[in-house]
């Protein structure tokens, strides 16, 4: 099935489509996109989501960094 992955880390190439198996978790989608799985916010369907959760057919997978590099401290 084919999802699409948002990484909003990525300047490059920050929006992609990746085919995965049914029953396939966020972590192997980010995993196929080369999209890091640490240190993120992650949102399926505009939800916020784990990287356990099961997708469906179509989802759409947001991942935003949590510590943006070079990003200033909030205190």
């Amino acid at each position: 099935m084919r999802v699409e992955v948002f990484y909003t880390g990525s300047s490059s190439n920050p929006q992609q489509f990746v085919q995965v198996p049914e029953g396939s978790t966020v972590r192997t989608a980010l995993s196929q996109a080369c999209v890091p799985t640490e240190n993120v916010s992650v949102r399926v369907n505009r939800a916020d989501a784990e990287l356990d959760s099961i997708l469906g057919a179509e989802d759409k997978i947001v991942v935003t960094a949590k510590n943006l590099k070079g990003a200033a401290e909030v205190d």
